[in-house]
């Protein structure tokens, strides 16, 4: 049985018969993601984006090879009509319609919690209607999940959606070469592998996910906006830049990414002082990491407040300060003995992050 998963915003606790409930205030994207995790832990063989989670049961799959259950590999390629690929397939199908039901009750219980009709107060309906669209999304990714890895295997491929055609041109051989080349299960099965790779694919082809993804709209946008933007991202491809993506004029010497990356370093040293590393060192260690003076990351904190606003800074360094008492809580309870699953809270702030974020802002600098 899996155990109680906690995560930095709840819990999702087990009730016993192989269900899970969602604490209060819990994020069902984290605890989703974080019950994914545990399940491929305790049982490998139900992957549940090779088993079919998020798409229809008669969906062609491509053989797979199934680690056994304590992780190591058997060998064997797994065909749809095997008796172990059907109990796989329909293990996914269990968890699949228990994530479909738990997601839709939180969305019923989101609308409820601020309805305009029913006299309730508007208290918190902002945070509802974000938390709504999250659950949407992992709804989405749910039921749909094979049509976004398609997208993506087409991204990385440099292809999009084919439109079908009127009569006229329904035998023009550049359709039919297209739709042979779209329609092809391989853009799937790489999408599936390249999901956990985007961060190192080129800008064009984020681009070109961002377009394939706005065809489809399975965000709900507007109509117009979602015309505005596949218009703007068709436009980039031959040098034009339409006004919806248009920078802004503005008098600000430092940029907006550079000042991210500024008010990154102060949350880490932040994060290193509330950790018990005195400041000067922490200030010292962080500063040598992105190549300038300690006097010059001092002076970082005032202009930030004032590029990025107040609030966006006291919010970030209260969240790094939050960080590190968590993690010092976390490594308490590891010594104590307990069981408990914890997240790794200081993540964002370790020395890997760290050297990410100073690498990020030389070549920010760079291109200044």
């Amino acid at each position: 049985m899996l155990p109680s998963v906690h995560t930095a915003a709840g819990t999702l606790s087990n009730d016993g018969a192989g269900f899970f409930k969602l604490g209060p205030g819990t994020s069902v994207r984290l605890a989703v993601n974080k019950l994914s995790r545990l399940a491929l832990r305790y049982w490998p063989e139900v992957d549940t984006r090779r088993a079919g989670i998020g798409r229809p049961a008669d969906k062609p799959r491509a053989p797979s090879v199934s680690p056994s259950r304590n992780g190591a590999s058997q060998g064997v390629a797994m065909t749809t009509d095997s008796n172990n690929s059907s109990q796989s397939s329909r293990l996914a199908k269990e968890s699949r319609d228990r994530l479909i039901a738990v997601l839709l009750e939180r969305l019923d219980e989101l609308e409820a919690s601020t309805h305009p009709d029913k006299g309730i107060a508007a208290l918190g309906k902002d945070l509802a209607a974000l938390q709504a669209l999250q659950v949407a999304g992992e709804l989405v990714q749910a039921v749909a999940g094979w049509a976004i890895d398609h997208q993506i295997g087409l991204a990385v491929s440099g292809l999009s959606f084919v439109p079908l055609q009127p009569h006229g041109t329904k035998e023009h051989p550049e359709y039919l070469a297209l739709r042979s080349q779209v329609d092809d299960h391989r853009h799937e099965i790489a999408g599936r592998g390249d999901l956990l790779r985007l961060a190192d694919v080129d800008d064009a082809t984020h681009r070109r996910v961002l377009f394939n993804m706005l065809i489809g709209n399975s965000g709900a946008l507007p109509l117009t906006t979602q015309q505005k933007m596949i218009e703007a991202l068709k436009a980039l491809d031959t040098g034009e830049l339409l006004p919806i993506i248009k920078p802004r004029q503005t008098t600000k010497k430092v940029r907006y990414r550079e000042s991210q990356l500024q008010l990154k370093a102060l949350a880490i040293v932040e994060f290193m002082v509330h950790s018990d590393m005195k400041r000067f060192k922490a200030q010292e260690m962080v500063a040598t990491a992105y190549g300038v003076s300690t006097e010059t990351l001092r002076t970082w904190e005032k202009r930030v407040r004032e590029d990025l606003g107040a609030l966006e800074v006291s919010r970030t360094l209260s969240f790094a300060r939050n960080a590190a008492a968590s993690t010092k809580e976390a490594r308490k309870a590891l010594f104590s003995g307990s069981n408990q699953i914890h997240s790794d809270y200081g993540r964002s702030y370790s020395d890997a992050s760290l050297k990410r974020a100073a690498l990020a802002y030389r070549n920010v600098r760079r291109e200044t």
